[in-house]
C-alpha cells in the first residue's frame, strides 16, 4: 500500500467525516456566527503557520501543524453541515404551524413521476402567504399532486401557487418498517403535502436550472425510446432502471428478486454502468484519427459525455462516485500521472460530502463507497489465496474475488439496513454481472438503432432476449432453498463493531499478526453485548398502535413479547400491505401474535366489543358515522379512535367527554384532538 504522503484525501476524509457525524449526532454547541469566527481564525492561523512561520516548521513541531489542519477540516465539515441544513434557516417552513393548511408558492425541482393516479415530485418553497402578505420561505417538500382530467401536467422548473395541508414526515411505527423519515431527512426533506383536485395554479414555466432541465428532458426521451422499442414490459422496466435510473415502471416483485439474489446493485446506475459508458465513448472517439492528435479536446469530450450521462441518470451517489473517479483517471492519463485508486475514492467522497453533507446518511452512498473500498482493499489479498493456472477459470476466480471483497465490506451495512444476507450472491454475481454488461451494450444499441428500420427490430429482440435470460437466472437463484438468510438485524453500534472486526481480520491476515485475534474476540464480545442490550430494550417496550388502511385503522398492542391484534369490524378486511407490516414486525422481534376478538380477557388486555383496556389505559373504537348509544355509558377513555364519525357527532362527542384524546377525521383546534387526515399511523407508548 502506498504511503500516507501519496494519499492526501485519505487523511482529509477522516476528520471531515467526523465533523459531519458530530453535527448529525445533535451536538450543536455553537451558533453559526461563532462557527464562522472560529473557522476564519483557524484559516488565518493555518495560513500564517505555512506562509510566515516556516522556521517553526521543523520535524519536532510537525504535530502542531497536523493538529491545526485536522481541527480546521473538522470545523469546516461541521460548518458546512450546519449551513446546508434547512432547519437552521430563519425562513424554514418548519417554523410555521405543523400539520396546518397553508398557501404557498413552490418551484418544482425534480422530475415528475406519474403513478397510481398521482404525480410525485419534490418542490422547493419560495414564498408563504401570511396575514401581512407573501413572505420568503425556505425548505424542501415531498409533493403528491392528484391527476385530473385537465391536460395540465407539472414539470421541472414550474413555479406554482397552491393551498394544502403541510405535514411533517413521521417516524415509522415499527422497527421493521422502512424509515422513510430518515431517508427524506438525508435529502433535506422534512415535510410532505398532497394537492387534491387540481388545486394549483401555474405561475411561470422553465424557472429551473437549464442544464438540469435539459438532462431530465434527455432522460425522458431515452426512456420513451426504450419503451417504444421494447414495449411496456418487465424487460423494458429492467433496462430502463439499469441504463437511466428510471424505476417507476419496475415491479416490486422484480426488485425483491434481485435483492434476494444479491445483485440489487444491477438495478442502480453505478460504477459498472458508468464504466461501460466510458469504454463505449473511448471506443467511438478512437474511430476519429484527428481526435487522437488533440489530446485535451478528447479529454474534454470524454468528461462532458460522462457527466452528461451522470446527470440524466439522476446524479446518485454511485454514479457521482464513478464519474469523479473516472474523471481523475482521464486527467491522470492526460498528465501522465499515476492515480492511487483509494485516494481517488476518498477524493470523490470528499467532493460529494462538501456539496451535500446529508449524503453520508444515504444507504446508497454508504454501500457504494464501502463496496468500492472493499474491492480496493480486499480483492488482491483474497485473489492471492489460490493460484489458478487455467486462464478461463482464473477470470471466473477474479470476478468471484471482486464480489467477495465487495460483500465483505458491505456486510455491516446490509445486516443493519436489510437484516438479510443473500446466500448465493457469489453464484449470481458470476453469472449476472458479465451478462448485465452485455445487456447495457444491447440496450444502447437498441437506442442508437431505433431510427433504422429492420436493425431497430433486431436490436430490440436481442435486448429483450438477454434481459429475459438475466431475469430467469435471478428468479431461479432467488427461488432456491435457503436463498436468503433473513431476520439477522443488528443495531448501529453492533454494525460499527462488526466493521472493526472485519478490519482487524484483514490486518491479521495481511500483516500475519496472529496476536490480533485477542482484540477480535473482544470486539466480538462487545457486539454480542450491544445486540443483547438492544434485544432487552425491544422486549420491555409496550405501546398501542393504529395503522391507517384505506378509510379504516388496524389497531393493536405490543406488550413485551406479545403482539395483540384487535380483530376489526366484520365489514373491514385488512389489506395485504398492512398485514405484511404486522407480520414482518412480529417476525423481526420474535413476537407471539395474539388475535383479540370482540370478547377477550387475559392478564394484559380486556376487550368488550368497542371498549379495550390494557395496562392502566382505556381505548374506545367507534366505526360508525354517529355515536353508538352504548358509548355514552362507557368509562372515560384515554384514547378514542373514530375514523368515520361525522363532524356533527364528533363535536357532540367532544362536549360529552372533553378530556380524552380523540382521533377523528375533521380537525378541531384543541390539543387533545388528533386529526387522522394528518397521520398515516399513530403510536401511543405506555
Amino acid at each position: 500500500m502506498d504511503s500516507w504522503s501519496k494519499m492526501p484525501f485519505v487523511r482529509i476524509i477522516i476528520p471531515f467525516v467526523a465533523g459531519i457525524l458530530m453535527y448529525r449526532s445533535g451536538i450543536h454547541f455553537l451558533a453559526i456566527s461563532q462557527l464562522t469566527s472560529i473557522l476564519i481564525a483557524l484559516f488565518l492561523a493555518l495560513g500564517a503557520w505555512l506562509l510566515f512561520l516556516k522556521k517553526f516548521n521543523s520535524y519536532n513541531l510537525r504535530h502542531v501543524q497536523s493538529v491545526l489542519l485536522i481541527f480546521t477540516i473538522f470545523i469546516s465539515a461541521y460548518y458546512i453541515s450546519h449551513r446546508s441544513d434547512f432547519r437552521n434557516n430563519e425562513f424554514f417552513i418548519g417554523k410555521t404551524t405543523p400539520n396546518s393548511e397553508v398557501e404557498m408558492m413552490l418551484q418544482i425541482d425534480n422530475s415528475v413521476e406519474q403513478k397510481n393516479g398521482t404525480f410525485k415530485t419534490t418542490a422547493r418553497a419560495v414564498a408563504l402567504k401570511t396575514e401581512e402578505g407573501w413572505q420568503k420561505s425556505e425548505g424542501e417538500i415531498l409533493l403528491y399532486i392528484a391527476q385530473t382530467d385537465s391536460a395540465q401536467i407539472p414539470a421541472y422548473g414550474d413555479l406554482i401557487a397552491t393551498k394544502f395541508i403541510l405535514s411533517v414526515v413521521e417516524k415509522p411505527v415499527f422497527n421493521s418498517d422502512f424509515n422513510y423519515q430518515k431517508f427524506l431527512a438525508d435529502k433535506n426533506i422534512f415535510h410532505q403535502a398532497y394537492i387534491s383536485d387540481g388545486n394549483w395554479t401555474l405561475l411561470e414555466q422553465n424557472k429551473g436550472n437549464p442544464l438540469m432541465a435539459f438532462a431530465l428532458a434527455a432522460r425522458n426521451k431515452l426512456v420513451s425510446i426504450l419503451q417504444n422499442q421494447l414495449g411496456k414490459t418487465e424487460e423494458y422496466a429492467v433496462v430502463s432502471a439499469m441504463l437511466t435510473g428510471y424505476r417507476a415502471d419496475l415491479s416490486a416483485d422484480m426488485m425483491q428478486a434481485y435483492s434476494k439474489a444479491g445483485v440489487i446493485h444491477i438495478m442502480s446506475v453505478s460504477g459498472l454502468h458508468v464504466g461501460v459508458i466510458y469504454i463505449m465513448i473511448s471506443s467511438l472517439l478512437g474511430l476519429f484519427a484527428w481526435l487522437k492528435r488533440k489530446k485535451w479536446l478528447r479529454v474534454i469530450v470524454v468528461l462532458l459525455l460522462i457527466w452528461f450521462y451522470s446527470m440524466i441518470t439522476g446524479l446518485s451517489a454511485s454514479v457521482l462516485r464513478s464519474a469523479v473517479m473516472i474523471s481523475f483517471i482521464v486527467l491522470g492519463e492526460a498528465l501522465h500521472r499515476k492515480i492511487n485508486p483509494l485516494n481517488s475514492l476518498c477524493a470523490a467522497a470528499f467532493i460529494l460530502l462538501a456539496i451535500n453533507p446529508g449524503s453520508i446518511g444515504e444507504v446508497g452512498f454508504q454501500l457504494s463507497f464501502a463496496a468500492v473500498a472493499g474491492i480496493f482493499l480486499f480483492q488482491k489479498p483474497i485473489y492471492r489465496l489460490a493460484y489458478v493456472r487455467n486462464k478461463w477459470i482464473d477470470q471466473i476466480w477474479q470476478l468471484a474475488c471482486v464480489s467477495l471483497a465487495a460483500q465483505i465490506a458491505t456486510l455491516p451495512f446490509i445486516l443493519y439496513y436489510f437484516g438479510q444476507f443473500p446466500v448465493y450472491f457469489l453464484l449470481t454475481n458470476i453469472l449476472v454481472v458479465p451478462l448485465s454488461g452485455i445487456v447495457l451494450y444491447a440496450a444502447m444499441g437498441a437506442v442508437l438503432l431505433s431510427w433504422i428500420p429492420g436493425l431497430n427490430v433486431l436490436a430490440a429482440w436481442a435486448t429483450i432476449l438477454l434481459v429475459k435470460i438475466m431475469n430467469f437466472i435471478v428468479v431461479t437463484v432467488e427461488s432456491l432453498p435457503y436463498a436468503v438468510a433473513g431476520n439477522i438485524f443488528v443495531n448501529a453500534w453492533s454494525a460499527l463493531v462488526i466493521a472493526m472486526i472485519i478490519a482487524l481480520i484483514f490486518a491479521m491476515i495481511t500483516m500475519k499478526k496472529i496476536r490480533l485475534i485477542f482484540p477480535i474476540l473482544i470486539f466480538a464480545t462487545l457486539a454480542s453485548a450491544f445486540q443483547w442490550n438492544h434485544a432487552i430494550e425491544n422486549k420491555n417496550s409496550s405501546f398501542w398502535f393504529a395503522l391507517k388502511d384505506g378509510k379504516q385503522y388496524l389497531t393493536g398492542i405490543k406488550h413485551k413479547q406479545n403482539l395483540y391484534i384487535v380483530e376489526p369490524e366484520p365489514d373491514y378486511l385488512p389489506s395485504a400491505f398492512v398485514l405484511n407490516r404486522v407480520i414482518n414486525f412480529a417476525k423481526r422481534n420474535g413476537l407471539k401474535t395474539i388475535a383479540v376478538p370482540p370478547q377477550f380477557n387475559d392478564s394484559v388486555v380486556f376487550r368488550n366489543n368497542q371498549f379495550i383496556a390494557f395496562a392502566n389505559y382505556k381505548a374506545i373504537t367507534i366505526n360508525d358515522y354517529k355515536i353508538p348509544p352504548a358509548t355514552i355509558s362507557l368509562p372515560q377513555a384515554d384514547i378514542v379512535i373514530a375514523p368515520k364519525m361525522s363532524k356533527y357527532y364528533q363535536e357532540k362527542f367532544v362536549k360529552l367527554k372533553p378530556e380524552q384524546a380523540l382521533m377523528i377525521k375533521y380537525g378541531i383546534s384543541k390539543s387533545s384532538i388528533i386529526d387522522l387526515n394528518q397521520h398515516r399511523d399513530w403510536v401511543f407508548y405506555f
